[in-house]
């Protein structure tokens, strides 16, 4: 089944029907930390010639200030 077909029959269910979905599908994505790839963020950083390559990811991605 594609994601495509799966989103599709999750979007069948209620509204209720669907937060349990959620609820489930992340209970079981923090039962494996490494399922998350953000959590990994800056584990193998690499050397690319710009000062704050990864630095200030928090500012870059959330926009806040310095």
């Amino acid at each position: 089944m594609s994601i495509q077909e799966l989103e599709a029959e999750a979007l069948k269910l209620s509204p209720v029907e669907r937060e349990e979905l959620v609820r489930r599908l992340l209970s079981r994505l923090n039962e494996d930390d490494t399922a998350d790839p953000l959590l990994g963020m800056g584990a193998n950083p690499v050397v690319c010639g710009v000062a704050d390559a990864s630095e200030n990811h928090d500012a870059h991605l959330y926009g806040t200030p310095d």
